[in-house]
């Protein structure tokens, strides 16, 4: 099916994503989830790369005292049963170390990234169930009404969300790489009716804060002159005047 096109009227595929995760996630929402890939759950990430550095630790006391009795002894069994010893544990050694070396690094960064990438994951599943749902409604090029839920089982079917391009196979069209477009009142109507994950920040104004201040003085009975008041309350509001 075939739709007459005019730009105005339309946003990328990006830009409805974008817009969809910042009614979503607020002011937590960074505009790079769209670029982000997955990580490892930062979840007990700290304590398994500590109970691998308890064990490692525990190997290497293990060699100092084995290696102090391999010097000691004359050659014979006894001496090659404890170079055995020291090759088995160095090789037990290794190998706990390289699987610490596979271990992500528990930084902020890494929280962040972990974050950063949930949020994706879930803007993404509801701008899609909306996709498929008809909820929303998404072209492809400058023409093509997007039939979502039959199309995206079809083998040669890709959607490159951080581009807004889609490419499909030939039995769709002919045009095997598009950019998407998604339908503005359709999709704005669909996105205010979900409700927030993360709610709006409220700043308040100087007299509002000031208000709750004087509030509390009245509560606790610190009331007094005027000027005493201002000072009580600045201590709460800073950069209030008189």
């Amino acid at each position: 099916m075939t739709r007459q096109f005019e730009l105005e009227n339309y946003y990328s595929l990006l830009q409805a994503f974008d817009q969809l995760g910042k009614h979503l996630y607020s002011d937590v929402w960074s505009g790079l989830e769209a670029f982000s890939k997955p990580v490892a759950s930062p979840v007990g990430l700290a304590g398994r790369r500590a109970e691998l550095d308890d064990q490692i630790e525990e190997l290497e006391v293990q060699l100092i005292s084995l290696r102090k009795k391999f010097q000691r002894l004359m050659p014979g069994p006894e001496r090659q049963q404890a170079d055995q010893q020291i090759g088995n544990l160095h090789e037990e050694k290794t190998a706990l170390e390289l699987k610490k070396g596979k271990l992500p690094d528990y930084r902020d960064s890494h929280v962040v990234e972990f974050e950063t990438y949930a949020r994706r994951e879930k803007s993404e599943a509801l701008l899609l169930d909306g996709l498929i749902r008809g909820e929303v409604e998404a072209l492809y090029g400058t023409q093509f009404i997007i039939d979502w839920k039959e199309w995206c089982q079809e083998t040669g079917f890709t959607c490159f969300l951080p581009l807004s391009i889609m490419t499909v196979p030939p039995k769709i069209s002919s045009l095997r790489r598009a950019p998407v477009f998604v339908s503005k009142d359709p999709f704005n109507k669909w996105w205010n009716a979900l409700s927030p994950i993360v709610e709006k920040t409220v700043l308040l104004s100087l007299e509002q804060q000031a208000e709750i201040a004087l509030k509390g003085l009245v509560a606790a009975g610190k009331m007094k002159h005027k000027q005493a008041c201002f000072e009580l309350v600045k201590e709460t509001v800073p950069e209030l005047s008189p």
